[in-house]
């Protein structure tokens, strides 16, 4: 599994490894390709952070083990599936949120970076994660390939931020 995931994303962002790869004086001759594909399964594997690459029509073409770990799914249930209707259909106050009014989804109309630690994602057995999103176009020249996106579980930093709050603002004694 894991090199048929290194053949699909080369497939994906091969054609856009090479300016990259020139600059660190790799060749990309067919070893080199070779190469450049090991050099970014590895990255990718050994990410602490989810990342997750999606068509310009928002279907998941990619995503790494650790984006597998935090959603619940593995890749071959991801694949293929649209992004949004999957794991960010809803805010995280529990309404829907549809695909005309997603942030994340917006970044490849607009091709513009979005950033927010105020999204939520829904692990495959269904319970809200609180994420922190970096989202970017994936572009080749002028032509739209689609969406990058890097998340992380912010779980720990919401339970902590709501610890400081209640502390804070209300005595231990009279609650």
């Amino acid at each position: 599994p894991t090199q048929y995931l290194v053949a699909m994303a080369m497939v994906s962002v091969g054609p856009l490894l090479d300016p990259m790869m020139r600059e660190f004086g790799v060749p990309l001759s067919r070893g080199g390709l070779v190469s450049a594909g090991m050099f970014l399964g590895n990255i990718t594997a050994m990410m602490a952070e989810g990342l997750m690459v999606m068509d310009p029509q928002g279907k998941i073409t990619f995503v790494n083990p650790e984006g597998q770990r935090l959603l619940g799914w593995p890749a071959s249930a991801l694949l293929g599936r649209d992004g949004h209707a999957l794991i960010h259909h809803h805010r995280s106050d529990g309404t829907e949120a549809p695909h005309d009014d997603c942030p994340i989804r917006a970044v490849a109309l607009h091709r513009q970076v979005y950033r927010s630690e105020n999204e939520v994602f829904f692990h495959q057995d269904g319970h809200a994660i609180p994420v922190g999103v970096s989202a970017a176009p994936l572009l080749r020249g002028d032509t739209l390939e689609g969406t990058v996106l890097v998340f992380s579980d912010l779980s720990r930093v919401k339970a902590y931020q709501a610890e400081i709050q209640q502390l804070a603002f209300h005595d231990a004694l009279t609650g």
